[in-house]
């Protein structure tokens, strides 16, 4: 009997690694423009009343590398595991605080490196030429970002802020399209949002990413 089951446990393991090998599997390299949406804040308890935070940030050069390997199909839809990595290698932050409309000082940090690693699952609703799909995943971000106190003496603003290197988690949601140019390769553009599950008085929480490159698929 226990043979038996070492058995039958053995050929379903047997039976899934050569499903799961036996699928698609897409590999890309992206080029992407990274975007973080200017964003106001309201006043931090350490900030006297009717100061406030914005902040902007410029479009960012950044790259993508992503793998999907395909592990249902039903009829024209398909459904892959997806594991994207994307990189925003240079990206400069200025902050402005603001009082009765006016601003009364500023900073701004330097470029300063951050990169995603956001898992998932991507949805695509065709298999021809022309492939829209979906995506969303979970993961973690890794970023520079500014932390300390402003401090507020008649119209002048005294500002004490300090980089730090964190870790924060993430979701990624957005969608695509891949034109196939050849057997095993396509076209793909695609937008994604990267939104942060935590937030200071300085960030934003979103990431807006525009992504196109080719994609492999064997």
């Amino acid at each position: 009997m226990i043979r038996r089951t070492q058995y039958i446990l053995l050929m379903l393991v047997l039976l899934f690694s050569a499903t799961l090998f036996g699928q698609q599997l897409d590999l890309s390299g992206l080029l992407a423009a990274s975007k973080i949406p200017g964003t106001q804040f309201s006043a931090a308890p350490n900030v006297l009343n009717g100061i406030s935070t914005t902040q902007e940030q410029p479009t960012s050069f950044a790259w993508q590398v992503n793998a999907g390997w395909r592990l249902y199909h039903i009829g024209p839809t398909s459904i892959f595991v997806e594991l994207p990595f994307t990189d925003v290698p240079s990206q400069s932050s200025r902050i402005n605080f603001v009082a009765a409309g006016s601003a009364i000082g500023a900073v701004s940090f330097g470029p300063q490196p951050s990169y995603l690693l956001t898992p998932g699952v991507q949805l695509r609703f065709l298999n021809t030429r022309f492939s829209p799909y979906a995506a969303a995943g979970y993961g973690f971000e890794r970023s520079t970002e500014g932390t300390g106190s402003a401090i507020v003496s008649g119209n002048e603003v005294t500002v004490g802020l300090s980089a730090s290197r964190n870790y924060k988690g993430v979701f990624d949601a957005g969608g695509g399209l891949d034109t196939k140019l050849a057997r095993l390769l396509s076209l793909r553009v695609e937008l994604r949002d990267f939104v942060r599950t935590g937030q200071t008085i300085n960030e934003s929480r979103q990431n807006l990413v525009f992504l196109a490159g080719p994609v492999l698929h064997f």
